[in-house]
């Protein structure tokens, strides 16, 4: 699978509620929530950088794994087609 934050490939873990559980090589471990991924398949883009270094951020607070959330998302725009 593709990482929602930065588009390479990574790792999917089963999930126990609305969200998906990622591990990627460049963005690490993280969870993001079912309404965020339903408007990211609607053709938004996630900031890339902003959300890793909110990642970062998280686990540095002590979050062992994040979750993005819609009031944390940082979108950078449209792909193209939408």
């Amino acid at each position: 699978m593709e990482c929602f934050v930065c588009n390479k490939e990574a790792e999917r873990f089963e999930p126990d509620g609305d969200y998906e559980d990622v591990s990627c090589a460049e963005c690490g471990r993280y969870r993001i929530a079912g309404t965020v991924i339903r408007m990211w398949e609607k053709a938004r883009w996630i900031h890339t950088v902003a959300m890793q270094q909110w990642i970062e951020e998280q686990r540095r607070s002590g979050a062992e794994v994040p979750m993005i959330k819609s009031e944390v998302v940082v979108w950078e725009g449209l792909r193209s087609g939408s």
